[in-house]
């Protein structure tokens, strides 16, 4: 009769060695006494009942058991599968008692087959498995809906009911549950995308990447109309998603200044900070001048500004 050491049941089930032994002395497992290792009778677990209750799933490893070699096992465990998905092991025992998920439970054990995942959800899940295999802490490849839409500046609904069901994001579904998939996206929306996501992974406070359109409107003084121009055109750095405008904030910074970074810096507190700029009408106003008169001077570079499109912008300080 086939058997596996106690070592082997624990390597195949994710387990502790006692773990299998209570498992034993409660009869969910049938085993046997073996030859003797020191003082005492080595325990041998029945292949036949570790078939009974976990079917095809093992094969692989029993028959790599059988040749000397080791392999890791054909399972994750709940809590790597919760990660996974970014949901709760409440959550995963449901998908898998309603045979969403494949895999099995013993005593309160929960154990999900990997190749199953895969089938199913492709290279992402892919390597986090290879990743948790070689002893890595391996991180999701999935936002979730509620780190998408802090992502964007968005509420979640929009991310579910308008972006993931009209295929806007790249995204994939457990039942109910969607995840947005984190390579396609980076390669979709940029630089600023994987800073976001690697300071996710790290567990950092983060702020969105983005300014929304009314953001960007009142730190260039021009209408929204005026600031999804200039996105269109290239003059203001962004993305259109599903007809929503968003700019994105590093090459802004970059491309107009310390102004820019400052006003950004202030609604990264919770605030609605005032534009630190003057239009050329304003400016107008306060030297009592024309119009034409500040615009040669900005010229001149008598005084300082920047220019968007054909609209100048003169620092308040």
């Amino acid at each position: 009769m086939e058997t596996l050491t106690v070592r082997q049941v624990s390597h195949l089930l994710r387990v502790q060695e006692r773990t299998v032994l209570a498992w034993v002395k409660q009869k969910l497992l049938v085993a046997q006494e073996g030859r003797e290792v020191g003082r005492q009778k080595q325990l041998l677990v029945e292949v036949e009942c570790l078939r009974e209750t976990f079917g095809e799933a093992i094969d692989d490893f029993l028959e790599a058991s059988a040749r000397g070699r080791s392999v890791p096992s054909p399972y994750l465990l709940a809590g790597e599968v919760a990660h996974l998905f970014r949901v709760s092991v409440y959550t995963v025992s449901r998908w898998l008692q309603k045979k969403v998920l494949t895999g099995t439970a013993i005593s309160q054990h929960l154990l999900i087959e990997k190749s199953a995942l895969v089938e199913l959800y492709g290279e992402g899940v892919a390597r986090y498995i290879a990743e948790l295999e070689q002893g890595w802490e391996p991180v999701s490849p999935f936002l979730s809906i509620e780190e998408t839409a802090a992502l964007f500046q968005i509420q979640p609904r929009t991310v579910v009911r308008s972006w993931i069901k009209r295929n806007i994001l790249p995204a994939l579904a457990v039942t109910t549950h969607a995840v947005v998939e984190k390579e396609p996206l980076i390669k979709q929306y940029g630089q600023e995308v994987e800073w976001y996501i690697t300071a996710l992974e790290r567990g950092e406070k983060v702020s969105s990447p983005f300014l929304d359109i009314k953001q960007a409107a009142r730190l260039f003084r021009a209408s929204e109309q005026t600031l999804r121009i200039w996105v269109k055109n290239g003059t203001v750095p962004g993305h259109i998603v599903s007809g929503e405008f968003f700019i994105t904030k590093a090459p802004l910074i970059q491309r107009y200044g310390r102004e820019v970074e400052r006003y950004i810096a202030v609604i990264e507190r919770g605030k609605n900070p005032r534009s630190p700029f003057f239009t050329v009408q304003e400016m107008a106003a306060m030297w009592k001048v024309e119009e034409r008169d500040v615009i040669d001077a900005i010229h001149k570079r008598e005084i300082k500004a920047i220019k968007i499109g054909l609209h100048y912008l003169i620092p308040a300080q």
